[in-house]
């Protein structure tokens, strides 16, 4: 867990510090008017036998300027300027649809206590999992701070025979649109079920090797239906066509719904389960 911490605390202070590099330089023409006015950008056309210029300015306006409205220009000047004064700020999603596609890599903690009836024993085992899973979410954005839709997780690698989550996905973009780097706080809620063995102590005599002892320990394959709440804090990266790349890390609390041993004919067993996580996701956003 303290990995992954450290992961997303290097990579937020590695974009900080790319946003605030060292000055650079840029090139225009200026003419000096005789209002007071610098204007800065190209000069496309000038007139030697009037002095009338055709001049093109930063934000790509061209118009013309007779000699009597400026006293003197100079070509090619050089401007000291920071890297945020040249970006060049991306458009964001406003009231418009958006649909994520990416990967999680999770850590969940599982603790199971099982109380004791005629088959079973009294027995706490701690399981540690670390699936990856394939996340998609479809939504909309309101006003361009509120994002409302559905998401869903599916298993791809890990020890987890079934791995599936479900349900309702909400973003709070944080104010402040003067860089292609956005934060914002995602809460999921979701319905999950999750199947893999689990180790239960019962009242059968084990034998190995022509010895026996007590108790014995069976792995039975137990299903469990929860229902968990993601909260946590995020980053995207605006790109161009209001796209992104979306970087995240919450926290996640299961609620356990039911549990049940499958294909098992005796009563089942009384299981109590405290299952909390971590999760790094990586999304692309069209």
């Amino acid at each position: 867990m303290k990995k992954l911490l450290l992961v997303l605390v290097y990579f937020i202070i590695g974009i900080t510090a790319f946003a605030q590099e060292e000055s650079r330089t840029v090139v225009y023409d200026v003419i000096y008017m005789k209002d007071g006015r610098q204007l800065k950008g190209e000069i496309l056309v000038f007139e030697e036998a009037d002095g009338d210029i055709t001049f093109r300015d930063t934000e790509g306006r061209t118009y013309s300027i007779t000699r009597y409205q400026y006293d003197y220009f100079v070509k090619d000047r050089v401007f000291a300027i920071e890297a945020r004064d040249t970006v060049i700020i991306n458009a964001r999603k406003i009231n418009e649809a958006e649909i994520s596609l990416g990967l999680t890599a999770n850590y969940i903690i599982l603790n199971q206590r099982v109380s004791q009836n005629d088959y079973f024993l009294e027995n706490t085992v701690d399981y540690a999992f670390l699936p990856v899973n394939f996340k998609i979410s479809v939504g909309r954005y309101f006003n361009r701070q509120h994002f409302v839709g559905f998401t869903a997780d599916v298993g791809l690698l890990g020890d987890l025979q079934t791995n599936f989550n479900a349900g309702l996905r909400y973003l709070f973009q944080y104010p402040g649109y003067a860089s292609n780097i956005a934060f914002y706080l995602p809460i999921e809620l979701q319905y999950g079920v999750l199947a893999t063995t689990f180790n239960y102590a019962n009242s059968d005599t084990a034998s190995a090797n022509g010895s026996s002892g007590y108790p014995a320990y069976t792995d039975y394959e137990t299903t469990i239906h929860n229902v968990g709440l993601h909260v946590g804090q995020g980053v995207a990266f605006i790109l161009p066509d209001k796209r992104s790349i979306k970087l995240e890390l919450t926290l996640v609390k299961n609620f356990i719904v039911r549990d049940r041993i499958l294909n098992f004919s005796r009563d089942q067993p009384i299981n109590s389960f405290n299952q909390f996580g971590l999760r790094l996701g990586v999304l692309f956003s069209l």
